[in-house]
């Protein structure tokens, strides 16, 4: 006997997708985001740090900076980490709401411009690596935040850059304060460091952008295979559903190689008295057994769905109506088998009654009239009694040799005649 329990364990697709579900980036809350953004921030600025340490350390780069200004960069960097770390704190408070979290957001996308922009001035507003790290930042902003946040933050960092650079012409603002000016080309060991560390400051941010958008393709990749699946599949018994198994089914009718296309339709018995005496959960129950049986007992080129309340469909390609009488009987006797243990213990015995219905592909013999006839076989196995099958064939007539002129006629013709 097959037993069949409610309280199944779920199966490993199931479990990948509530990890989708869970731990996709594209499902994070705000909170979250504003964690994963501060915690990019302060990567970014150790960056940051580590140059300004390693500069102080290599005393043969001091003729090429201004001391003061690294230890002004290295006491800002530190405070920035703080604040960073303590909206990093409040973000992974649960407890707060979704407005508070909301601005909380806000104000993480505000320091991150404001820590960018200075970042930037101390090494040089029109650079490469600033420009890579704005184009960087506004890349991941679009992958995780709002579009109207993404943009407000693009508009006021161009304004801020116009700002500062006004500033640096009009007012005297020094450019790039951290290097001492040279003339880029007559000190090769200045162009030297200066471009290394224009290239330093890049990649760490180049690095985030590159995760976050591997991280980011394949979320969207497993979700478009989840949203796939599930417009594919019946919710319940996770079989194919009407659609897709008529969509298959008319391909296989297509198939111009004159092979036999089975069709078999499922009705399991009194499902309706099973919902009255013992809930819709045990039906369900009842529903996902019976699924299971079919699925386990086909072949692998089988196609099993769900047609639509208590009915399933079996489209069976390249196979005979004897072949297709043979696996219905053979399901048959599974469903025989299946027991469904209700709550209060009951054993619930199913039975099911089938039709089946054989032609022949590549005759212009639409999916309508094929499962028409499986469903006027089932009607007369619900008829003789139930829990049988009864079947109808309509390849032989078709396939007889002598009398060509039957491969010109539709097979309505053949059944009028």
């Amino acid at each position: 006997m097959n037993w069949f329990k409610i309280h199944k364990p779920s199966n490993r697709q199931e479990k990948e997708d509530d990890t989708l579900r869970q731990y996709s980036v594209l499902n994070m809350t705000n909170g979250e985001k504003t964690a994963l953004l501060m915690f990019a921030m302060i990567l970014q600025l150790i960056s940051y740090l580590l140059w300004d340490i390693f500069v102080l350390y290599h005393p043969s780069y001091h003729a090429f900076v201004h001391l003061p200004v690294i230890f002004i960069k290295i006491q800002a960097i530190c405070l920035s980490i703080l604040v960073c770390l303590g909206m990093m704190w409040l973000a992974i408070r649960r407890v707060r709401s979704d407005q508070f979290n909301h601005r909380l957001m806000v104000a993480a996308v505000v320091l991150y411009v404001l820590d960018l922009m200075l970042m930037g001035w101390f090494s040089g507003l029109f650079t490469v690596a600033l420009g890579v790290v704005l184009a960087g930042a506004t890349f991941v902003g679009v992958l995780m935040l709002p579009p109207i946040l993404v943009l407000t933050a693009a508009l006021f960092a161009t304004f801020l850059l116009l700002g500062l650079g006004a500033a640096t012409i009009y007012l005297g603002l020094p450019y790039a304060p951290i290097f001492k000016q040279q003339i880029i080309g007559l000190n090769l060991d200045y162009t030297t460091f200066y471009f290394v560390s224009q290239f330093y400051f890049s990649i760490p941010f180049l690095m985030v952008v590159l995760l976050m958008a591997y991280f980011f393709l394949k979320d969207w990749k497993r979700r478009e295979a989840l949203f796939k699946r599930t417009s594919e599949r019946d919710g319940l018994t996770q079989l194919f559903n009407r659609r897709i198994a008529q969509d298959k089914l008319l391909a296989a009718l297509k198939v111009a190689s004159g092979e036999p296309v089975s069709v078999v339709l499922v009705d399991l018995d009194f499902f309706k008295a099973i919902n009255d005496t013992y809930g819709h959960l045990v039906g369900d129950q009842v529903l996902q057994a019976t699924a299971n049986s079919l699925q386990a007992a086909a072949r692998q080129h089988d196609i099993v769905a769900r047609f639509g309340g208590e009915e399933f469909l079996l489209v069976l390609v390249n196979t005979s109506h004897e072949a297709a009488r043979q696996a219905a009987e053979r399901h048959r006797r599974k469903i025989e088998q299946i027991l469904v243990i209700a709550e209060q213990q009951q054993v619930v015995r199913l039975t099911a009654s089938f039709g089946v219905a054989t032609v022949l592909s590549g005759h212009d013999v639409s999916p309508d009239f094929v499962l028409k006839e499986a469903d006027a076989a089932l009607y007369q196995a619900k008829e003789d009694g139930r829990n049988q099958v009864v079947g109808r064939d309509y390849s032989q007539d078709v396939l007889q040799p002598t009398q060509p002129f039957l491969r010109r006629v539709t097979i309505d013709e053949l059944r009028r005649s």
